[in-house]
């Protein structure tokens, strides 16, 4: 009866303090929800928009500043200052190449039964060196752009691709998900007095996202210095993303296997939706040879939807609630759960979840894009060389992600600098750097949103062998900071009809290489008759001989002839406005020197003046 009664009391005891110890476990976790941020976005991608969207910016890193057609992407209102008027129809292709590495050690503690003798763990022999690859292949125009300027306004049109992710593929899976499978059979061969020696699986993770902007707007030059522009942008995204895991061999120690309690992955998830923006520009040019520029960017919450086309997953990982974000719904979780895969399911229920990720059940998903504010320096020093200043800055904590915006710092940046040298009159070469930080904490880096900080180095040439068709060919290579972590988290489940919460531990190394080609062509040509074109031309050096004559009447004269034929000329309209100023400035001149030299001829004669009359 004694050792009846003992026994019963150990049992007690040791069901007494396992009740604690998950108890404390689930405190820990719930102060954990209450002071760090959501998970980071599986689903989406967050770093908002991609400044690679011109050749122009490819072979410099900073367009801040620019007074050219590419302006419509980096300063509308400098399209005000285009050197002539008429139509202007442009396209980019940008072609990226990005290889991405993700390493990661895991390690963790286990128990002989993790369910009876939590208190004497053993070292887990799972420890493991892997490394994710994945690549990104694009080849496709970028932007598309239609401007029309006229005197001192100009209004344009602009389609381009603000971000996309078109096929990237992870063929060896995502290492978050291989980690959690790695701690659900450990936690399994707990259950059955072993310890984890291997798990073997096939895995791949694919992600097609894009988001396409379109942008209309205009700029007005108030005066001959300064400008301003307002554009709204519509925005529409485009996003899937595909998970398929399968475990075929597990194996513990004493030579058993796990096979027969191993689940398939198979989740195909898509987002799509709308979003609008609106862009406010001012461009101020204090001399001819120096330009200053600045951009704003607001963009309301953008909330899209989120459809789950397949969830087949391994009912105890569903349960912990680390693949909530890809169901649109409870739906996908209970008819998944009631499928029993691997005879570890029918254990749904949402008290039991990690509170953390019971938010991200849904059908809706935040993805606004941040704030930004954009300034721009552009100084010719002498006719042949030019440099570019070009700054940007993010405000990515100000927005609603549904609690993921605490992932970010509060100010992301990029700072670019260019030089420009002028080989010919229709050619020229540059160079470029540009360093950027996203603003995303180095704790939240993951492998799909790797957004680590980089140094950019690019080059390329201008030409402009007619006047109607300018070529821009240009090239960069970025280097990203590689960036080494140590990190834990706890998995909080329920197996064979026992919850558990199981804390573990990895390092993760994230490493980057981004390669880019870009081609980029503008035609400009006037709505003006040939004939009309050539009088025009005429005219216009007519007025420049002239005007180097000094005879500064006859060449007002010539020019708006030419501005009578074509108004698009060039910039005849702003050589008539500077020669009418010079022409008033002139006659005043005169007219003081007839002035003057009546009064002295009347002193001479001593003829009184007006203060004896």
């Amino acid at each position: 009866m004694k050792t009846y009664f003992e026994i019963l009391m150990q049992d007690v005891m040791r069901q007494w303090i396992r009740k604690i110890l998950i108890s404390m476990a689930r405190a820990l976790l719930l102060l954990l929800s209450l002071s760090t941020g959501a998970f980071a976005s599986m689903i989406l991608s967050e770093e908002g928009i991609l400044p690679t969207r011109s050749a122009e910016y490819v072979r410099t890193q900073s367009r801040n500043a620019s007074t050219e057609a590419d302006a419509v992407n980096y300063n509308p209102a400098g399209l005000s200052f285009l050197q002539a008027g008429g139509i202007y129809l442009m396209i980019n292709s940008v072609n990226l190449y990005t290889r991405k590495g993700d390493s990661i050690r895991m390690w963790g503690a286990q128990g002989n039964d993790a369910f009876s003798r939590l208190i004497s763990p053993l070292p887990s022999t799972y420890q493991s060196n892997n490394k994710y690859l994945s690549s990104i292949a694009t080849a496709a125009p970028t932007n598309l752009s239609f401007i029309f300027k006229r005197e001192n306004w100009a209004v344009f049109a602009d389609v381009s691709v603000l971000r996309g992710q078109p096929g990237v593929t992870y063929t060896q899976g995502a290492s978050s998900l291989e980690r959690l499978l790695v701690a659900y059979n450990t936690l399994l061969a707990s259950r059955f007095s072993q310890e984890l020696v291997s798990v073997y699986s096939t895995s791949s993770m694919k992600r097609q996202e894009f988001h396409i902007g379109a942008t209309v707007g205009g700029s007005y030059a108030f005066i001959d210095q300064l400008a301003g522009s307002l554009s709204v942008r519509y925005i529409n995204v485009k996003a899937n993303t595909r998970i398929t895991q399968n475990p075929y061999y597990v194996q513990a120690t004493g030579g058993s296997t796990l096979n027969q309690y191993q689940v398939p992955m198979n989740i195909d998830t898509d987002v799509s939706g709308n979003g609008m923006g609106l862009i406010l520009g001012i461009d101020y040019k204090p001399l001819d040879n120096l330009n200053l520029s600045s951009r704003l960017e607001y963009y309301p919450p953008m909330v899209l939807n989120k459809k789950t086309n397949k969830f087949i997953a391994n009912p105890v990982l569903a349960q912990s609630g680390q693949l909530n974000e890809f169901c649109d719904g409870i739906w996908p979780l209970v008819m998944n759960d009631r499928l029993n895969a691997g005879g570890v399911g029918n254990i749904f229920n949402m008290a039991l979840m990690d509170p953390r990720t019971v938010r991200n059940i849904g059908n809706k998903v935040k993805a606004t894009y941040p704030i930004s504010l954009s300034l721009g320096l552009s100084w010719r020093i002498i006719p042949a060389l030019k440099v570019d200043t070009s700054a940007d800055l993010t405000f990515p904590r100000a927005r609603d992600l549904d609690g993921r915006e605490r992932n970010w710092n509060a100010v992301g940046f990029r700072l670019g600098q260019s030089i420009e040298w002028s080989v010919a009159t229709w050619a020229s070469l540059s160079a470029g750097y540009s360093y950027n930080d996203f603003g995303l904490r180095k704790d939240k880096l993951t492998e799909y949103d790797d957004l680590l900080s980089s140094h950019t180095v690019g080059a390329g040439c201008s030409l402009r062998p007619w006047d109607f068709l300018a070529v821009s060919v240009g090239g960069s290579y970025s280097i990203f900071n590689r960036v080494r972590q140590s990190r834990s988290d706890v998995l909080e489940s329920v197996l064979m009809g026992s919850p558990f919460v199981y804390a573990h531990g990895w390092s993760q190394t994230l490493s980057r290489d981004e390669w880019s080609v870009s081609v980029g062509v503008t035609f400009s040509f006037y709505p003006v008759a040939e004939a009309m074109r050539k009088k025009a031309e005429e005219h216009y050096w007519k007025g420049m001989s002239q005007f180097l004559s000094n005879d500064i009447d006859s060449a007002v004269e010539e020019f708006r002839s030419a501005r009578r034929y074509n108004l698009y000329y060039k910039d005849v309209g702003k050589k008539v406005k500077e020669l009418e100023e010079l022409q008033k400035v002139i006659k005043k001149n005169i007219q003081q020197e007839k002035e003057e030299k009546l009064e002295k001829t009347n002193k001479g004669k001593g003829v009184p003046g007006d203060e004896n009359d």
